[in-house]
């Protein structure tokens, strides 16, 4: 290996407790959020799915609803970012 080769340290991987961390303070916002503009979202766990955890939320498309999966950290913080609950009649 030369000189410029750079190693990751494990000091630059996120511990998975700081991940989990993140998990919850980001469902508690979402359902805080969901919950201010009376939308529906509820925890999920997929047993069949190697126990994959998420959110479902419905939110208004017309007179039906359309049922939203968040399952990542990175969907999490992608709707983070975007003021869903604005687009909701009525709100």
């Amino acid at each position: 290996m030369s000189d410029e080769e750079e190693f990751i340290s494990f000091d630059d991987v996120p511990e998975e407790g700081n991940l989990l961390a993140e998990w919850e303070a980001g469902v508690v916002a979402i359902k805080q959020r969901c919950s201010n503009a009376n939308i529906n979202v509820e925890e999920f766990k997929d047993e069949s799915i190697e126990g994959e955890v998420g959110l479902k939320i419905q939110l208004p498309a017309g007179r039906d609803k359309r049922t939203i999966i968040v399952a990542s950290l990175d969907e999490i913080d992608e709707l983070l970012t975007i003021k869903f609950e604005d687009y909701i009649t009525g709100c």
